[in-house]
């Protein structure tokens, strides 16, 4: 899983990216081409796809809400039903549950080993998780310090500017993780037991500070330049009544535009090449974890899954960056489905039928042999019932 990735960011659909572990999976197993996610932030994106339930179901409908009692929750978390399930549950990476308000030794709902890229005081950590700020705060620091005029959740002008790292790949957040999971795949699989693997990353999220060798596989005169509409601003559009409401966001907002209006087609294509190259660098590490995983036999039987929480406006719409609105671009999220557990007749096609991040609940636990729980609104997207249509909820940002 990665964070905040666009649908067309893969190589099935973008001939320019660079992404060849994914475009193995693709050739392998099943993408949709029209898969959503439910709601266009990370919070309440991901509560909804590891639950199973819509974000107004939840009641998580922005970055700060969340479930916080654990004996309250509406159903199992993906995590938890896995491991009923009888799978070994090792957990790398964001959740973003946002349910340590008030808890000493929040949950991780169902993951036995768990590992977390960030500090024990960001509201990320999980009872008994390795934390990169304790293990290895001079590494987390070196990050920090390269990324601290990217500005809050990076996402300011310099952090879409970006830059070319200058700290080495296992001091980035993404490259620690990286190594606690691949150290996990040596040395930490129960042999008696299958492996529910979740490995997810914090980019190609903004601050784009990206490691050369990354960089360097993109020319930047190949990279084409942002359409833009006809239109200098929004009128009568759900955006424009969110920035009518949000004045902070408007004026966030603003602040790219001027800048990205004065920027020079060139200015602006190295922003979409570091986007591209962020999603090639974490593009390597799932290969080296399907390898570590195909030396360990783990892929003989396998069910794997390429998702992201939400997509990237990257400049669209007038310089419009982040995801907070519900245009195709931060609504579609890429989906591949891949694995010997895939029918054969199937590898390597396009799904064009409409499929939802909520789908992936029944879609695990089906293959998990667990039976399916009727109050979930997703479906099984190996089986024969799909949606006609799919959904996705935008509350403002605050």
């Amino acid at each position: 899983m990665t964070d905040q990735q666009r649908w067309d960011c893969i190589g099935t659909f973008n001939e320019h990216i660079h992404t060849p572990n994914l475009d193995k999976l693709a050739a392998e197993g099943i993408t949709f081409r029209d898969a959503v996610c439910q709601s266009p932030m990370c919070a309440p994106s991901r509560s909804s796809m590891m639950m199973g339930y819509y974000p107004s179901q939840l009641g998580v409908r922005t970055n700060y809400g969340g479930l916080f009692e654990e004996d309250k929750l509406p159903s199992e978390p993906l995590p938890e039903l896995m491991h009923r399930a009888g799978y070994q549950t090792a957990g790398f990476g964001k959740t973003h549950w946002n349910h340590s308000e008030g808890v000493d030794e929040p949950s991780t709902r169902g993951f036995e080993v768990r590992s977390i890229g960030l500090s024990r005081q960001s509201g990320h950590y999980e009872q008994g998780a390795t934390m990169m700020g304790d293990s290895h705060p001079e590494a987390l620091e070196a990050y920090h310090q390269e990324t601290k005029d990217f500005g809050s959740g990076e996402e300011n002008v310099n952090g879409y500017t970006g830059l070319t790292s200058q700290i080495p790949m296992n001091q980035h957040r993404d490259g620690w993780l990286a190594e606690q999971a691949l150290q996990f795949l040596d040395e930490g699989i129960d042999p008696e037991r299958p492996l529910f693997f979740y490995l997810s990353f914090l980019k190609p999220h903004a601050g784009f500070n990206v490691p050369k060798a990354f960089e360097d596989l993109y020319r930047l005169e190949d990279i084409p330049d942002i359409p833009q509409p006809p239109w200098e601003d929004e009128v009568q559009t759900h955006l424009a009544a969110s920035d009518e409401l949000n004045s902070s966001s408007r004026q966030s907002y603003l602040d790219k535009k001027k800048v990205w209006d004065q920027r020079s087609s060139e200015e602006r294509r190295r922003t979409t090449l570091r986007y591209w190259a962020n999603c090639s660098w974490l593009d390597h590490y799932f290969g080296l974890a399907l390898e570590k995983l195909e030396n360990h036999g783990r892929l003989e039987n396998a069910l794997i899954v390429f998702v992201s929480d939400h997509g990237e406006m990257l400049g669209e719409r007038q310089f419009r960056f982040t995801k907070y609105n519900l245009y195709d671009s931060s609504v579609r999220v890429p989906l591949i489905l891949s694995g010997t557990h895939i029918q054969e007749q199937k590898r390597g096609t396009i799904d064009q039928e409409p499929a939802e991040l909520v789908d992936l609940v029944p879609t695990l636990t089906r293959a998990a042999g667990l039976e399916a729980n009727p109050m979930l609104p997703g479906v099984d997207l190996l089986g024969d019932l799909r949606h006609r249509g799919t959904f996705c909820e935008f509350h403002g940002k605050g």
